[in-house]
C-alpha cells in the first residue's frame, strides 16, 4: 500500500512524492465521473503532476517502492554477473532498449548500461562512437537507475555513476 509522503519510483518518471490521494476526471476513460487517484510528483520536477487513478491496475503496478540502500548495494555488487545480448538490427535493438527502460526492472538496466559502456568503449578503440539512439537510451538508463541509487545512497549521481563503473565494468574499459 503507498501512502502519502512516501518516495515511489512511477516508470519512467523516476523518483516521485505521492503528495495526495484525490478525485480527477480521467481522460479517455469513458466516463464522465472522476476517480479516485494518487498525485505523483517527480523529484526532478516537481512542476509535473501525475494522476494514477486506483482503478486501473496497469497503471498502479507501473509504482514501485524505491529500493533500501542494502538493495542497491547489492544490486551494484551483482551486476557485473548479469548480462544482455547485443541486437545487431537497429530498430529491434531500440525497441529492446525501450522495453528495458519501460519495465523499470533494476537488474535490466544495469545489464542494459553495462552493455552500452562495454559497446560505446569497444566503439572508442575503433575511432567511432555509438549511434544517437543508443546514446540516448544509454542517458535515460543512467538517469533512472543513478537517480534512485544517488537519493538512496545519499550520493551524488556522479559519484554513483563511478561506483557504478568500479564494481561493475572490468579494469580494462574505459568510458
Amino acid at each position: 500500500m503507498t501512502n502519502i509522503g512516501d518516495k515511489v519510483i512511477y516508470k519512467a518518471s523516476g523518483i516521485c512524492t505521492v503528495e495526495e490521494l484525490c478525485k480527477q476526471s480521467i481522460p479517455d476513460s469513458g466516463s464522465r465521473e472522476k476517480s479516485d487517484c494518487y498525485l505523483l510528483r517527480p523529484l526532478s520536477d516537481p512542476a509535473i503532476k501525475i494522476y494514477v487513478p486506483l482503478s486501473n491496475e496497469v497503471l498502479m503496478a507501473q509504482i514501485r517502492p524505491i529500493l533500501t540502500p542494502e538493495q542497491m548495494l547489492a544490486l551494484i555488487e551483482q551486476v557485473s554477473d548479469l548480462g544482455m545480448d547485443w541486437i545487431e538490427e537497429m530498430r529491434a535493438r531500440t525497441l529492446a532498449f525501450r522495453d528495458v527502460l519501460g519495465s523499470g526492472d533494476r537488474a535490466r538496466l544495469c545489464a542494459m548500461i553495462k552493455l552500452l559502456y562495454e559497446r560505446r568503449d569497444a566503439l572508442t578503440k575503433q575511432g567511432k562512437k555509438l549511434y544517437a539512439a543508443d546514446e540516448t537510451a544509454l542517458k535515460k538508463a543512467e538517469k533512472l537507475l543513478f537517480e534512485e541509487a544517488a537519493f538512496v545512497l545519499e550520493m551524488s549521481c556522479e559519484d554513483i555513476s563511478h561506483l557504478f563503473l568500479s564494481k561493475v565494468l572490468p579494469q580494462e574499459l574505459t568510458v
